[in-house]
């Protein structure tokens, strides 16, 4: 598990940081994963429409970080809980 002490984070037994890019990789390929498909029911459905938000969402909020050379963006929370 993580740990953050003043911004840096540390892993433990050597563990590899990944990328802005690795990170945005695989959120393409989980979205990727999820496909177009619809579920049986409107609880399953309703999840999976959410979830294919959520994951576009923040590979494009990573995206644009990375293009404005920021480690924050308005609006999302840090490790500290600002916003």
């Amino acid at each position: 598990m993580a740990v953050s002490t003043l911004g840096i984070l540390r892993y433990p037994f050597g563990m590899k940081l990944l990328s802005d890019i690795e990170v945005h990789e695989r959120l393409a390929a989980a979205r990727k994963v999820m496909g177009e498909g619809a579920a049986e029911t409107v609880r399953g459905d309703t999840a999976l429409k959410a979830a294919r938000q959520v994951l576009t969402g923040l590979g494009l909020a990573l995206l644009l970080a990375g293009e404005q050379e920021s480690d924050r963006l308005d609006g999302v929370p840090t490790d500290r809980g600002e916003s």
